[in-house]
């Protein structure tokens, strides 16, 4: 429910509606959309919040098509600039957008059709605003609508490595006249909407929120240490065979993963930002015809990535607000079929996303801007909100959706998350299972007990050699350290002298022999049987060692 209502599609609601259904072949709006699109028509300041796969980008599409207006779209990635155009050209609006990619003549010929009115919406990146020659085109066209859309970009890159975001309400307020200006986002609580409207400079805008609620979104916390994370999510890709995304938090990681998987048979490949764009493209279109199956990528995947079917989406990590989680779990499951969002996650992630806070309040502090140091001072209670929903023993839907309600709302537990399943005693995501060769490590010496057959309880005992591997070979060493490593030297002993304070004495394990007989054949008795049997080469030398050694001392006496 929104809190303002416009009333600005008393005179134009026939019109909306007709042209609804024929440039998107809707014939209804969706919760939200019609009081957003009515806000703009009647010249409010629209303030969206609507959950993924919601139809926000209706919202200033629609306005968008009116004849004789001009909608100026900023977006933060090329892919999705892309991606709408060629949706909007297909149904009829003419569209285009500007980019690192397009040269000096390119650039002058898209103006041109803009301000001969052959243009209808344009999309660029926030850092194309301030140009030289985008800023003498924006002053030479009358801007009927400016739509910030994935607008929590403002707050969550805005303070850190795009300052350009920070800078858009200073381009609204230079424009005359003053466009009609719109925030879209899918995942932004109620302080951080408050935030947005600050930053972009809003006038009294009509605040649209609709339920942020996924209910086929089954919610999934696992704490697991990174070399379990691994086994977990293979097994994960290969026995759900849905498409799914993976995220992980920089480009070295998804490559190795999109690397790992491909070994194990599993159709994947990696998407970052330091990829070339036709790389890029190449990947996105596979990706929404099917093949790859599983996508590695970070958080620049995904804003505007219409594949309605992904079944699943894992996070290798806890990500930087509780904000951003939601809205990369909200990748799955758009068509509205039951999908699963994972997070994985341990104790040591979170020293390196402090630190990444740290680092970027002083880069802020160090810029002067006021809004940066603002919203950089914000990021360590995003992250105490991340850890919060990764210990919590309540709901996890409950959880996150208490940032977005309204004060006072009540919800019941959703018997959807891990936690309810916990409690209702139903089966949820097996915690992956520990490290086998870690198994041994900690328990060197207990081993699987055998399945023995009535004639093997009856057998006796047979007596092997003490020492199965010769001393010092390779063989041995290997043997000793994979299935004792405790027992090697420490590092202590080899980096300090003996007499050290900090040497260690070397512990050796104490090894049990069987007693041993010195008979003339060289076999020893087995006590109770009345039966020899033949001892093995290392102790027949032992034995002779000794005899000589016994030998020598008679000499001396």
């Amino acid at each position: 429910m929104g809190e303002k209502k416009g009333s600005g599609m008393v005179g134009n609601g026939d019109y909306m509606l007709a042209a609804l259904k024929r440039y998107f072949g809707f014939d209804s709006f969706r919760p939200g959309q019609e009081e957003a699109v009515g806000a703009v028509i009647s010249g409010r300041d629209v303030m969206a919040v609507m959950p993924t796969g919601g139809g926000k980008s209706v919202c200033y599409q629609l306005p968008a098509a009116r004849p004789g207006t001009f909608t100026l779209v900023v977006t933060p990635l090329r892919a999705l600039m892309r991606d709408q155009v060629r949706h909007l050209r297909s149904r009829g609006i003419p569209a285009a957008l500007i980019d690192s990619g397009l040269d000096e003549k390119e650039r002058a010929e898209v103006y041109g059709r803009a301000l001969s009115g052959e243009l209808r919406i344009l999309y660029v990146a926030p850092e194309r605003l301030h140009a030289p020659d985008f800023a003498d085109f924006s002053h030479r066209i009358r801007i009927s609508l400016l739509a910030v859309d994935e607008a929590h970009c403002v707050l969550h890159w805005g303070s850190d490595f795009r300052p350009s975001y920070m800078r858009i309400g200073e381009f609204i307020d230079s424009l005359s006249p003053r466009p009609v200006t719109m925030a879209l986002t899918a995942t932004a609580s109620r302080t951080q909407a408050g935030e947005i409207r600050e930053l972009l400079h809003l006038a009294d805008p009509v605040t649209v929120t609709t339920d942020a609620d996924r209910p086929n979104l089954r919610l999934t916390v696992v704490r697991a240490r990174p070399g379990e994370r691994l086994e977990a999510m293979i097994a994960w890709a290969k026995r759900h065979k849905g498409s799914g995304i993976i995220y992980k938090e920089n480009r070295k990681g998804c490559e190795r993963l999109a690397e790992t998987l491909r070994s194990e048979g599993i159709d994947a490949m990696a998407f970052h930002a330091e990829m070339r764009d036709a790389d890029k493209k190449r990947v996105q279109d596979g990706f929404l015809a099917g093949h790859p199956r599983v996508i590695c990528a970070t958080s620049a995947f995904g804003m505007g990535v219409d594949k309605p079917d992904v079944r699943w989406v894992l996070n290798d990590g806890p990500c930087k607000s509780l904000e951003a989680y939601w809205q990369e779990a909200g990748r799955a499951g758009r068509d509205g079929k039951p999908a699963d969002a994972i997070l994985y996650w341990s104790p040591g992630d979170w020293r390196w996303l402090r630190h990444a806070a740290w680092e970027a309040k002083s880069r802020a502090e160090e810029s002067g801007d006021p809004s940066r140091i603002r919203a950089a001072q914000l990021m360590d209670s995003r992250l105490d909100a991340m850890s919060a929903y990764c210990e919590t023993r309540r709901c996890l839907r409950r959880t996150i959706l208490a940032m977005f309600d309204p004060p006072g709302t009540r919800r019941d537990d959703c018997s959807n998350c891990s936690n309810c399943a916990r409690d209702d005693g139903r089966e949820s995501v097996r915690k992956p299972a520990s490290n086998p060769y870690r198994r041994r490590r900690e328990h060197p010496t207990r081993a699987r007990p055998r399945r023995q057959t009535e004639r093997a309880r009856r057998r006796p005992a047979r007596i092997h050699p003490p020492q199965r591997h010769r001393t010092g070979t390779r063989t041995h060493r290997r043997a000793r350290r994979v299935l004792r490593p405790k027992q090697t030297r420490s590092t202590e002993h080899d980096r300090h002298p003996r007499g050290h304070p900090g040497h260690r004495h070397r512990h050796r394990p104490r090894r049990t022999r069987a007693p041993v007989r010195h008979l003339p054949d060289r076999r020893r008795q087995m006590s109770g049987t009345g039966r020899t049997i033949p001892i093995g080469a290392a102790e027949l030398r032992a034995i002779r060692e000794r005899e000589s050694v016994l030998e020598q001392t008679l000499a001396r006496l």
